[in-house]
């Protein structure tokens, strides 16, 4: 009876192996189908490190994904996405129509650059608006893949820690938005369903919105040709997008785009950096080191324009 234990144990080890391969071919498939809906959504490459599925813990999880920049422009890709999780079931995630209880999405690092006339969110906005646009050509085709053409019902989609990096007349200009968020994408009365490319055209949509709900934190031209692009998306979804926290643009920036502010910014880096080193080493006396800080700053005044120190003088007593 021996050769019935060995059958057993050899059965158990091929459920097992076959379990694993499964396993991770969901991942191959997934991570596939994820690049192929970001380069099918904004026409340039679209790169994933990796996607994981959680059978057992209901989620997937998206690591390090980066959409290239068009060509001809200087950096290397026009979006990063730090890492995504998804709360899904497997067998929601195997039907024809997924639904997705949350989105996460967190360190969304956004190159918006202009050369020669042209702007790189405009290339892509031109691209995210095919997708509203049946007759539009569209390559490659999501339809060839199962897994990327997925309907999808999103109740929340949370966007975390988003940072522009705007460049507009060779000046930088950095955009930090704490926080997203949008919901009942494709869930509403009557609203349609959306596939992976559309999710990921809607994430960029509502961002590039978003900062259009701030138009002083960037060149009026340039909220311009942002506000021609997102009217020119189209219907990508039903859904409502509010936003959580204050939008602020970077301090050091600002401090550069005043007049003799590049050396206001060095004064005030080497200043900083100073302090820091001390405090780092634990040396000296941390009290006398706020005072030599705050009587450099203060010689920096008449940079900033600020009054200079009047002469006092004493008024004459008063004679009867």
């Amino acid at each position: 009876m021996k050769w019935i234990g060995r059958i057993f144990i050899v059965l158990i080890v091929i459920v097992v192996l076959a379990l694993v391969g499964l396993y991770v071919m969901l991942d191959t498939i997934a991570t596939n189908a994820v690049a192929k809906a970001g380069t099918h959504a904004t026409g340039v490459e679209t790169t994933v490190d990796s996607v994981h599925i959680g059978v057992f813990a209901g989620e997937v999880t998206i690591d390090d994904l980066k959409i290239a920049n068009p060509e001809g422009f200087p950096s290397d890709r026009f979006m990063s996405l730090g890492e995504g999780e998804l709360n899904v079931g497997l067998a929601s995630l195997m039907s024809d129509t997924v639904n997705v209880g949350l989105i996460r999405l967190d360190n969304i690092v956004m190159n918006l650059e202009d050369k020669d006339g042209k702007a790189n969110y405009e290339v892509i906005m031109d691209n995210l608006s095919k997708l509203s646009d049946p007759d539009a050509p569209k390559s490659p085709e999501p339809e060839e893949d199962g897994a990327a053409s997925k309907k999808f019902i999103v109740r929340e989609i949370l966007i975390t820690n988003v940072n522009v990096n705007a460049t507009y007349g060779g000046k930088k200009i950095p955009v930090s938005i704490p926080e997203i968020k949008l919901t009942d994408v494709g869930s509403g009365e009557g609203a349609k369903q959306v596939t992976m490319s559309e999710i990921m055209g809607i994430v960029i949509g509502a961002t590039f919105e978003t900062l259009l709900k701030n138009p002083d934190l960037l060149p009026a031209a340039m909220v311009g040709t942002i506000r021609e692009g997102v009217a020119g998306l189209g219907d990508l979804g039903d859904f409502s997008v509010e936003n959580i926290g204050e939008i602020t643009q970077g301090v050091g920036e600002i401090i550069k785009t005043v007049p003799g502010g590049e050396k206001i910014g060095s004064e005030v880096d080497a200043l900083s950096g100073e302090a820091t080193q001390k405090i780092e080493e634990g040396i000296g006396d941390l009290g006398g080191e706020a005072d030599k800080v705050t009587e450099k700053l203060e010689g920096l005044g008449g940079l900033l324009g600020g009054k200079k120190d009047e002469a006092k003088t004493e008024e004459p007593a008063n004679q009867e």
